[in-house]
């Protein structure tokens, strides 16, 4: 598959490369990327070589991205079609099918990368090379050989649905809990104007984020390298990718030494406590995060999770030892769940219920959740101010005379993609938006969703802007959450559409920009481009949708406790949070008076910390540990509990001991020729085995039932408050 254990190290440290620093790549081969008569012209291009050539200005992208094009490269085919389909309707359904169980997985760009080349090869092989006459249109199944602009198209049209099930959210919980008879119509047509308004978006600032050369989007580079070591031509053969899958879900050895101890059943459970001396055999694509930032990560969940969380829960602070210590729920005085009926009348917040019911309650953990969100959103500010404020401020101003590098020249011999058809998509999905959501009466005004594309509207190109040079990208749910809960507090609905336009959409507006990168570097036709991902869109839309709705009517208690594995951890944390920022508001929430007000201290906090670990970086440049160390991953990470289980962060950074320092520095051969590989061939065998038993076993209602997977026998007190409500 790989040509070279050189070639596939370069590809798998570029991404370590792109986050430390832009200074550190080495060189990497520059061959021809052409396929057919491109192979006959080898050595005179090898010879082309010694001579001066026009390339990009900046080194990061000359070592990852060809600066050459064969414009008569076939890339829209038969092929593609057949292709492009299958992996859209497989990377939809398997996200989506994983995304409400307990250990969900996501497929991405990388895995179709990987797993659509000998596909595409063996239809090369096998396929009649025959041209057929269609009413004077010629076409044919096989062009030649698989091209690396075939494999490119295929690509981005699955990557259309890679991230999908997020926007799925925020019509679950609609479905679930505010509006159980909410229409399979509404939520599909919802999300098609969200994703098409997204890729409008995307296409409109294509002249100030895509096509200036100083706009680089390094994550792009990964995709690009990747690309070219599979295509570059030397003896190559397919490998084949492991395919595997475990039974056994999380073991807590505290737990199993001590069942009946409640304290240690707290500190041990993986899944619901601190996830001490807890090891789990769900994958989580752990040997594909650089050690360094494994490093980073395990750091923050150590020092907030086993260190200040148990002292300020068991000193009950704010109350907190009367509820569980890790739950997504939020809760009342009492410590039962939060009843939201109780503080409604007529679909919208009621103050005088309100008062008389309860105020809003959440476990320590899932509180400090938002705190440190605070101020991990304030840190990644103030770290790329520090470290690459006058690189965006340089870039920027090229942007001006630097449209037209290699690349950019290369691009002009393809038809563009006129602006003003992304503007008739941006304003026929807005109008499609509002008239279907004020036509399902989800309870929003017409303001509302101007509001929520204003916000995606005007962010995507300073956000965007930051992340296609810094490689980071600011904490944008926050910025809708607070949002929407000033200006549309009392009511919960509200949540679903600002998530869904003011976060769900810009963040994906800046994926698929991303993706025009992508398709940028690699010489792919713009209008082959817009086709591709736009049917793609249409594809995951219905798929994703069509399946949520199915589960939901197919799996008994799903997204209840009973409902086990179908726990629907993310979709609960849209709930939970569409109760904290839009029902009740973060004024009462986090305001004067509130046992939650100090978090807003976060921010601060994310604004000071970064500048003692720059100083001190400067001042001691040649410490490298010191180098290594970034507060916005440290804290970045935590943000993810919930609805991350604990246990996998200690198992991130024991497999990444393993795989990323321990083999990388003793078997360094083996290390550059499988660990991608086998991260990438893991993933894919999860997905493959975890469909299988749900129709061979779960359909035909037959359950493994055993102690691995029962994930209460072990630690059956781990989610009981350790004071009982009312104790002081």
């Amino acid at each position: 598959m790989f040509n070279s254990s050189k070639q596939i190290a370069r590809a798998c440290k570029l991404n370590s490369y792109i986050f430390v620093s832009s200074n550190t790549f080495r060189e990497f081969p520059k061959p021809c990327i052409d396929t057919g008569d491109c192979l006959k012209n080898e050595k005179k291009l090898d010879t082309d070589d010694s001579h001066d050539k026009e390339d990009s200005p900046f080194e990061v992208v000359r070592t990852a991205v060809s600066n050459k094009d064969l414009p008569s490269m076939p890339s829209m085919t038969f092929r593609t079609h057949v292709l492009g389909i299958f992996f859209v309707g497989l990377i939809s359904f398997v996200n989506q099918f994983y995304w409400e169980r307990d250990n969900p997985i996501a497929l991405n760009l990388l895995i179709v990368q990987l797993l659509c080349y000998p596909m595409g090869v063996a239809m090369a092989w096998a396929l009649p090379k025959r041209t057929w006459n269609l009413f004077g249109y010629k076409w044919t199944m096989n062009p030649g050989e698989f091209t690396v602009k075939e494999h490119v198209l295929i690509s981005l049209m699955s990557n259309a649905s890679a991230f999908m099930a997020l926007t799925v959210d925020v019509f679950a919980v609609l479905r679930l809990y505010y509006s159980p008879e909410f229409p399979l119509w509404a939520a599909l047509l919802l999300l098609l104007s969200g994703q098409l308004f997204a890729y409008a978006l995307a296409g409109l600032s294509r002249t100030l984020l895509v096509l200036p050369a100083p706009m680089i989007w390094p994550s792009s580079l990964i995709n690009a390298s990747l690309f070219r070591t599979f295509h570059e031509r030397q003896e190559a053969g397919i490998t084949g990718i492991t395919r595997t899958r475990f039974l056994l879900s999380t073991v807590s050895v505290l737990c199993l030494v001590a069942p009946n101890n409640h304290l240690a059943n707290m500190m041990g459970d993986g899944k619901r406590g601190l996830g001490m001396l807890a090891f789990s055999l769900d994958w989580s694509s752990p040997i594909a995060t650089p050690f360094w930032a494994a490093c980073n990560l395990f750091i923050g969940f150590v020092l907030v999770f086993w260190v200040a969380l148990p002292i300020a829960y068991f000193k009950d602070l704010w109350g907190s030892a009367t509820l569980p210590l890790y739950s997504i729920n939020v809760f009342n005085t009492n410590g039962t769940e939060y009843n939201i009926s109780r503080v409604m009348r007529n679909g919208v917040f009621d103050a005088q219920a309100y008062s008389e019911y309860s105020p809003l309650r959440m476990a320590l953990e899932f509180s400090w959740v938002y705190g440190i969100g605070f101020a991990a959103l304030m840190s990644i500010l103030v770290h790329i101010v520090l470290y690459n404020g006058k690189e965006i401020v340089a870039r920027v101003r090229e942007s001006k005379t630097k449209h037209d590098d290699i690349h950019g020249k290369l691009m002009m011999s393809y038809p563009p993609v006129k602006a003003w058809w992304y503007l008739v998509l941006l304003v026929a999905s807005c109008a499609l938006g509002i008239a279907v959501g004020m036509g399902a009466q989800i309870g929003v005004p017409w303001w509302g969703y101007m509001l929520s594309f204003a916000i995606a509207i005007v962010l995507v190109v300073p956000v965007g802007i930051i992340q296609a040079i810094s490689n980071r990208q600011p904490g944008l749910s926050l910025v809708a959450e607070l949002l929407s809960g000033v200006v549309l507090q009392g009511i919960p609905t509200g949540y679903s559409i600002l998530k869904l336009y003011g976060h769900g959409s810009l963040a994906q507006a800046l994926s698929y920009a991303q993706d025009m990168k992508l398709a940028h570097y690699m010489k792919i036709p713009p209008r082959h481009v817009l086709i591709y991902q736009v049917v793609g869109i249409v594809i995951s839309v219905t798929i994703q949708t069509c399946l949520f709705f199915w589960l939901i009517d197919r799996i008994p208690n799903m997204c209840l406790p009973g409902g086990y594995p179908w726990v629907c951890r993310s979709t609960n944390l849209v709930y939970s949070a569409s109760i904290i920022w839009n029902l009740i508001g973060p004024v009462k929430v986090f305001g004067e008076g509130s046992p939650y007000s100090p978090l807003l201290w976060g921010f601060l906090f994310g604004i000071v910390l970064p500048i003692p670990v720059y100083l001190l970086q400067r001042k001691f440049p040649s410490q490298t540990w010191l180098k290594h160390i970034y507060i916005p991953v440290i804290l970045s990470g935590i943000v993810g509990l919930p609805p991350m289980p604990p246990v996998d962060f200690p198992m991130w950074f024991l497999f990444g001991f393993v795989f990323n320092f321990v083999i990388r520095r003793y078997w360094h051969s083996w290390w550059q020729k499988y660990n991608f590989t086998l991260s990438a061939g893991l993933d894919s065998g999860l997905a493959l085995s975890g469909i299988l038993q749900f129709l061979a076993l779960a359909q035909n209602k037959i359950t493994l039932d055993w102690w691995g997977n029962r994930i209460d026998n072990q630690c059956p007190l781990s989610s009981k408050p350790w004071l009982a409500p009312g104790t002081n």
